[in-house]
C-alpha cells in the first residue's frame, strides 16, 4: 500500500510539472508572436489603415507592420535601388525619383525618397475605376450601363499614344469604357467618365485612403504634385487584399491591369512569363512656347513572382527623353526582381 501511495504521489507531481511547463511554453510563444509578427497575415504591428465610416465597424483596408522588422534583410536591395537613382540623377536621366517596394509574403519593404511627391497622371485611372466599382456595388443605378462618346479626340498630341480608344459617335457599355480606360490608358474614356459622373466618388476614395487632395473646391489652388509612391501603392494593395471592393471586382480590376499595353518600365525588368498587374502614368509640362519643361513618368504595380509576389512603384521627374526614363524604371524593376528571385 505504501508503494502504491508513493507511485500515485509521484504521478500527480509529474502531471503538475508538465502542466506548468505547458502553460509557460504557451505564454512564451504568445508573447513572441505578439512582439514580432512573422508574416503580413499575422496581424498589425503599426499604422493600420481603416475605412472611416459612420458605423460601428471600421473595416481594415491595409495592415502595415513594423518598418524595422526586415530592415537588415532589405539593406542590399535598398542600397542597390539608391545607387540606380543616384546614377540616373548624375546622368541627368531623372531630376527626382522615388521607389516603394513591398514583399507581400513578409511585408518587408524599401522606401527610397519617400518624401518626394508627384502628379499621379494616368495612375488616376486606377483610382477612378476603383471608385466607380465601389459606388456600383452600393448604388448600381447611380452609374449608367453605357454611354455614347461625343467628345473630341483627347489623345491628340500625347507622347505615348494609346493602342485603342473610344471613337466619336459610338456607344460603349460601362465595362468596355473601363477596359479601354485601363488597358489602353485612353484619355477619351477618362474624360467621358469624369464628365458624366460625379467627381465626389473619386474624392471619397482619396479621403478613405488618407491621400490629401481637394478635387471639389474650384477656388482651391491646385498642387499637382500631391502623391508619393506609398500613396500610389494603396490602389494596388487594396486590390490585392480585396479589402475595398468585392473579390470579383478586385480580381476584375487586377486582370485588366495585367493587360496594360505599356511594357517599357516594370514589365521590361522581369521575365516574360511573369504576370504584372500595373499602370503607368505620364504627364508632360511645357512653357508658353510649347517647349518641354519637365516630364513625370511613373509605373506602379504588382509583380506575381511564383514564390514572392511583390509590389513596386517608381515615380520620376525628368526632362530627359522618355526612353532614358523608361530604362531607369526598367533597371529598378530588374534589381527588385533579382533580389526577390534570390531569396
Amino acid at each position: 500500500m505504501d508503494f502504491a501511495i508513493s507511485t500515485r504521489k509521484i504521478l500527480i507531481i509529474v502531471i503538475f510539472l508538465m502542466s506548468v511547463l505547458a502553460l509557460c511554453a504557451a505564454f512564451g510563444l504568445g508573447w513572441i508572436l505578439h512582439a514580432e509578427p512573422v508574416s503580413a497575415g499575422g496581424g498589425c504591428k503599426s499604422l493600420p489603415l481603416r475605412l472611416n465610416t459612420n458605423q460601428l465597424v471600421k473595416p481594415l483596408l491595409v495592415c502595415d507592420m513594423s518598418f524595422n522588422k526586415g530592415k537588415k534583410l532589405m539593406a542590399p536591395l535598398s542600397s542597390k535601388l539608391q545607387s540606380i537613382i543616384d546614377a540616373a540623377k548624375k546622368q541627368n536621366n531623372v531630376s527626382d525619383a522615388s521607389v516603394f517596394f513591398q514583399d507581400f509574403n513578409t511585408d518587408d519593404r524599401v522606401d527610397i525618397n519617400e518624401n518626394s511627391k508627384f502628379y499621379p497622371a494616368s495612375l488616376n485611372r486606377v483610382a477612378l475605376m476603383i471608385a466607380l466599382l465601389k459606388i456600383m456595388e452600393s448604388k448600381p443605378d447611380s452609374v449608367p450601363q453605357g454611354m455614347v462618346y461625343n467628345g473630341a479626340d483627347e489623345n491628340s498630341g500625347q507622347e505615348i499614344l494609346p493602342k485603342c480608344a473610344l471613337q466619336k459617335g459610338e456607344y460603349y457599355t460601362i465595362d468596355q469604357i473601363l477596359e479601354t480606360l485601363i488597358k489602353c490608358s485612353d484619355n477619351n474614356a477618362f474624360y467621358l467618365l469624369t464628365s458624366s459622373i460625379d467627381n465626389s466618388i473619386l474624392q471619397d476614395l482619396y479621403n478613405d485612403l488618407g491621400i490629401s487632395v481637394d478635387l471639389l473646391n474650384p477656388d482651391q489652388p491646385k498642387d499637382y504634385d500631391f502623391m508619393n509612391t506609398e500613396d500610389a501603392s494603396y490602389f494596388f494593395r487594396i486590390l490585392y487584399n480585396a479589402s475595398y471592393l468585392t473579390d470579383n471586382n478586385s480580381e476584375k480590376t487586377l486582370e485588366l491591369l495585367s493587360q496594360t499595353d505599356f511594357t517599357q518600365g516594370i514589365v521590361a525588368g522581369v521575365p516574360k512569363k511573369i504576370k504584372v498587374a500595373h499602370k503607368f502614368g505620364l504627364a508632360t509640362f511645357v512653357n508658353p512656347d510649347n517647349q518641354l519643361v519637365e516630364r513625370e513618368l511613373h509605373d506602379c504595380g504588382i509583380v506575381y513572382h511564383s514564390k514572392n509576389p511583390y509590389l513596386l512603384c517608381v515615380m520620376t521627374k525628368s526632362s530627359a527623353p522618355i526612353a532614358n526614363i523608361e530604362n531607369v524604371i526598367k533597371d529598378v524593376s530588374t534589381a527588385a526582381y533579382q533580389f526577390e528571385n534570390s531569396r
